[in-house]
């Protein structure tokens, strides 16, 4: 009796065994099955900005699972050879033909024009391109730097303010005989912007400042001279005064009243001197305590307004 329950229990342990085993093995050779099934598609070699023309520099092969190959993705570099992104791309994603510009359309910049606005390439530093901070979709400040006149010291003005960049790119021109690299910067501008950036572009040398992406504030500045940069710059002008009566120099001016310099009415105690009506004449009233001293001067064509020779009327206060 033990013995046939000890070969049953072998029995049903190798049945159980190869059952495993088969199981196992159907699920390796699907896995190498699936693995065998592998293609290779197009995927972006460096991060792609949305409007940037692609060359064989941008895209590579790589082998993806076929199960898992997007619609419309590139089989071959050549098909993403001279193409516009339209969007932007980073390292490893699939080259989609949704996301390329149609071939022989004449890139997708007038697609990213905004409406009302223009699409203006200026020339600037090589140093920005080389940075790498204005790319597309960068706000910026412009500021030029530029004489008001033929002569003058030359001043930086900000021009334009959160401008919006649509594009960077270098290009080669050929400056005496030989090649030179040049870096174009386009920017979404209204058309009356265009026209002072082009008057920038051509009458001085234009700049490029980066603005976060939140802050759209507009501010007003007054813009720096050489000499205002170096501390160097004149003084502002004293705010004018207004001139006192011109008196000669040979009479003291009394000292300023403790209240305002007006002519009094005439006292009864004090006679107020006999003036022709042709010499103008003027009446100062001092008060020093409480006694109070009144001062007749006249005006001569000459030298100016003088003291009236004579006694000066002086009273009491009470």
């Amino acid at each position: 009796m033990v013995q046939r329950r000890l070969v049953l229990v072998l029995v049903l342990a190798a049945a159980v065994g190869l059952f495993t085993s088969y199981v196992v093995y159907q699920a390796v050779k699907g896995a190498r099955g699936r693995q065998a099934e592998i293609e290779e598609i197009v995927v972006a070699g460096a991060n792609i900005s949305m409007g940037e023309a692609l060359t064989s520099q941008h895209v590579k092969l790589a082998q993806w699972p076929k199960g898992t190959i997007p619609s419309g993705a590139l089989r071959a570099v050549k098909d993403a050879d001279g193409r516009v992104a339209r969007a932007s791309m980073v390292v490893g994603e699939p080259v989609l033909d949704a996301k390329l510009a149609p071939v022989g359309q004449g890139g997708l910049m007038p697609v990213l024009v905004p409406a009302g606005k223009r699409a203006v390439t200026i020339k600037v530093d090589e140093a920005v391109q080389k940075s790498g901070f204005v790319v597309p979709n960068s706000r910026v400040d412009v500021v030029v730097t530029m004489a008001r006149k033929s002569g003058e010291t030359k001043e930086s003005r900000l021009v334009l303010q959160d401008v919006t960049v649509l594009a960077s790119d270098q290009t080669v021109e050929m400056k005496d005989n030989k090649p030179v690299t040049m870096t174009t910067v386009t920017m979404a501008v209204l058309p009356e912007e265009a026209e002072r950036l082009a008057l920038a572009q051509n009458e001085g040398k234009v700049t490029l400042a980066l603005r976060n992406l939140q802050d759209t504030a507009r501010i007003s500045t007054p813009g720096v001279t050489t000499a205002q940069l170096m501390g160097t710059a004149p003084p502002a002008p004293a705010p004018m005064k207004k001139a006192a009566p011109a008196y000669s120099s040979s009479v003291k001016r009394a000292p300023k009243p403790a209240v305002a310099a007006t002519t009094p009415p005439p006292l009864q105690s004090v006679k107020a001197p006999e003036v022709q009506p042709s010499v103008p004449t003027h009446s100062v009233s001092v008060i020093r305590g409480v006694s109070e001293t009144e001062t007749v001067f006249t005006r001569d064509p000459e030298r100016g307004w003088l003291e009236k020779p004579g006694k000066a009327g002086t009273t009491k206060r009470p």
